[in-house]
């Protein structure tokens, strides 16, 4: 039961049959999106000198004569390779060290600034230049107005034969950026990798394209890798190409090009889904069934709304050489930094280049404030030689009040719902919810939400007309909660804010907008399907008279759940799913009748004895016994407070001490062999356990306090040497005896029955 009436796979469609004669590409407002193509992937990950065949950098001494003042040379190309154009229209490659121009990938909406560079490609070697082909700009007049639509056809070819004879495996690596338009990909039309080995007279072809189409891929660095071993294992006279063929605008730029010998053993994790709410099997051949792919997918979730992680699933490929045998998929959950559950599952074994997508079955359900982190990670019966890539994680937050599908304290770029359908005057960004019964949480019969605000981060514009929108007063939003009714099968508004006109004095901070108070719509008691929404308001029209409005920031570095992130027209009457190519910055601020539960902060004891790792120490503290591990480690969660412990260890005085929790984790470093005289001190408490009452013995004045396990006082009082004490309205358990004499504290554990 999902209530979506399109896709992102259908507005990519529109998009492609939008690429006809007059089409006018949308400019680049949003940070790219990263979409695997299955024989592709991306990492950061610089490639071990051993294991290179051959590589290449594009340095300027050698490449940058095939520019002069912007434009292409390609007789300069350096001996051994060569640029060709099979348009006849001098459409060449060519180098640079800076970015890309044209009207559309240029940093203006308007054509003013068409031959302003974007910014340069982010490689290892970008000092040295890399080499681009301006497909944008050869489509854009000397006077910026207007855009032509010739199509390329042009390659940069290595024409010098390389030897792969005695190589099993070999893998492609390059760093590009890259965005395209305006045809649908299909085996003549794209970005190609092409080799030859009969002298250039036939090519074999490869994508390589990285990002979605009219998006691309970011320009971070990140290194495109490809298994040609197919194409080029065991050829002696291998060359090879990069050709753009049959698109005509937006850019591609390349640099730092490795053949590598992979590694024999190397597990790589492709993707993960933590399944919410539900555990889901909707597995397909592309991974995971969008219909179910990580349904709720935030960053910050509510303690109040938090529900049960059902299962875990991670797509994983075999990018060594050497079949993987006795396959293992781990999940692990930490909170503030502590390991609070694991969970693992066995896969098939895999061949060299297989993909398998593994699903542990695990309940999790998250128990109270904090902060979270799922880790997925592989293992087999050998050893990963390039454990860097097997691992992926998910952060997100227990909050007190928040629910949004991204982190917007630091924004990767900004987004408009302009970029995504044509402009419709209270069109927004919404994000799907499920909203469980009050008694999850809850202990009371009365128990309710309430509806607070909505917040959005608004970051500088990137156009001149945005600004005068602001300036005019023309530029609202409005935020709207609806409620999914399974009866007419509709979203029905519940409650709204007032229209907010924003300001300039907005730009670049996180504006937050009261909902309405009637007394009885901000109170919510119905769980099921919810979804707040940012409406906008106000247009202006670009230099193509195309109608926008303004973008707000979106983060990108955070997978977005399949329902976190949908387009909804006025009054709900269409909303499109586009969960998985934008994260806009908004959040609802919503609360609970009931107090909020206790923030937990890590606390770490590390126990020595001078310089040596003390393991298997006993700590024992809030009620519960800890037992440090080999590197004299152990933690726990606790709530801000005052705690007593006691450290016990074979051949060692006991060490007891309190620790003060605050806002923050701790680390507690204890020293065995640097104990005060109180503690070595023979002082005692008996009997012990006792009925409330005990006898204490200690010499000279002393300052008593008696403290719980959650470090609350019972009893305090100041006594000169041996004294009984009786302790009043006290319940059975374990209590702490705080002894102090001048500056030398002590504690001991007392067990009342």
């Amino acid at each position: 039961m999902r209530k979506f009436t399109a896709t992102l796979l259908l507005s990519l469609f529109v998009f492609a049959l939008n690429a006809q004669k007059g089409f006018v590409p949308t400019p680049v407002l949003s940070k790219a999106h990263y979409e695997n193509q299955g024989h592709i992937q991306k990492t950061n990950v610089t490639p071990r000198m051993e294991n290179i065949i051959w590589e290449h950098h594009f340095d300027g001494e050698l490449w940058s004569g095939t520019s002069l003042d912007g434009v292409a040379v390609p007789e300069e190309a350096p001996e051994g390779w060569s640029l060709t154009d099979a348009t006849g229209n001098d459409f060449y490659w060519r180098w640079d060290t800076v970015g890309p121009r044209g009207n559309f990938t240029s940093p203006a909406d308007s054509g003013d600034d068409c031959h302003t560079p974007q910014v340069p490609l982010i490689s290892e070697t970008a000092h040295n230049g890399f080499m681009m082909l301006e497909a944008n700009y050869y489509n854009t007049p000397d006077d910026c107005e207007g855009i032509l639509e010739e199509p390329m056809n042009a390659a940069v070819v290595y024409e010098t034969g390389i030897d792969f004879s005695g190589y099993e495996a070999v893998r492609l690596q390059f760093t590009q950026w890259s965005r395209f338009c305006c045809s649908a990909f299909d085996e003549e039309t794209g970005a190609f990798f092409e080799i030859s080995i009969d002298n250039g007279d036939t090519w074999i072809s490869k994508s390589v394209f990285l990002g979605s189409m009219g998006v691309g891929n970011t320009n971070t660095g990140d290194i495109s890798e490809v298994d040609i071993t197919e194409m080029v294992a065991g050829e002696s006279n291998v060359q090879f190409r990069f050709r753009l063929a049959n698109l005509s605008h937006y850019h591609w730029e390349i640099d730092d090009i490795y053949f590598i010998e992979p590694y024999e053993y190397d597990l790589k994790a492709l993707d993960y889904w933590n399944n919410y709410i539900e555990d889901y099997s909707g597995i397909d051949g592309n991974g995971y069934d969008s219909e179910n792919d990580f349904v709720e997918g935030f960053y910050n979730y509510p303690w109040f709304m938090i529900q049960n992680f059902a299962s875990y699933s991670m797509e994983v490929l075999n990018y060594g050489y050497a079949q993987q045998t006795g396959v293992m998929h781990h999940v692990e959950i930490a909170k503030n930094g502590v390991l609070v559950e694991s969970f693992s599952s066995s896969m098939p074994n895999l061949l060299s280049n297989e993909t398998d997508t593994s699903k542990t079955v695990g309940n999790f359900m998250p128990d109270g404030r904090g902060e979270y982190v799922i880790t997925h990670f592989m293992s087999s019966d050998f050893t990963d030689q390039n454990p860097s890539n097997d691992t992926v994680k998910r952060e997100f937050n227990v909050t007190e009040n928040i629910l949004s599908a991204v982190d917007f304290q630091t924004t990767t770029g900004i987004t408009s719902t302009s970029n995504w359908v044509g402009f419709v005057d209270g069109a927004g960004f919404g994000t799907q919810f499920n909203l469980p019964p009050t008694g999850l949480h809850g202990v009371g019969i009365a128990d309710f939400y309430i509806i607070d605000a909505i917040s959005f981060y608004l970051p500088e514009q990137p156009n001149a007309e945005q600004i005068v929108l602001i300036e005019n007063e023309q530029a609202a939003v409005v935020g709207e909660l609806y409620r999914w009714d399974e009866t007419t099968e509709q979203w029905v508004l519940i409650i709204n804010t007032e229209s907010y006109t924003i300001q300039l004095e907005d730009l670049e901070s996180v504006v937050e907008i009261p909902f309405n108070t009637d007394g009885s719509s901000e109170y919510i008691i119905d769980d099921g399907d919810y979804m707040f929404n940012l409406a906008f308001y106000g247009i202006y029209e670009d230099s193509y008279d195309r109608e926008k409005t303004i973008a707000i920031g979106e983060n990108m570095n955070q997978k977005v759940g399949h329902s976190s992130v949908v387009l909804v027209r006025p009054g709900a009457e269409e909303v499109s799913l586009i969960g998985d190519a934008a994260g806009p910055c908004i959040a609802l601020n919503m609360s609970f009748s009931e107090t909020p539960c206790p923030y937990e902060y890590p606390v770490t004891f590390h126990v020595t004895d001078g310089s040596t790792l003390v393991s298997n120490a006993n700590i024992s503290i809030a009620g519960f016994e800890l037992y440090t591990n080999e590197e004299g480690e152990t933690a726990i969660l606790l709530e801000p407070g005052t705690y007593p412990f006691v450290v016990e260890a074979v051949g060692y005085e006991n060490y007891d001490d309190e620790v003060e929790v605050v806002n923050e984790a701790l680390t507690i470093h204890v020293d065995l062999t640097d104990i005060p005289e109180l503690r070595a001190h023979e002082w005692s408490i008996y009997p012990n356990p006792s009925n409330g009452v005990f006898n204490l013995d200690v010499d000279g004045n002393a300052t008593v306090t008696v403290m719980n396990v959650a470090g609350q006082i019972v009893d305090s009082r100041t006594i000169n040497g041996s004294q009984t004490i009786t302790l009043d309205n006290v319940n059975a358990g374990v209590y702490f005896v705080r002894v102090q004499v001048g500056e030398d504290v002590g504690t001991k554990q007392l067990i009342i029955r």
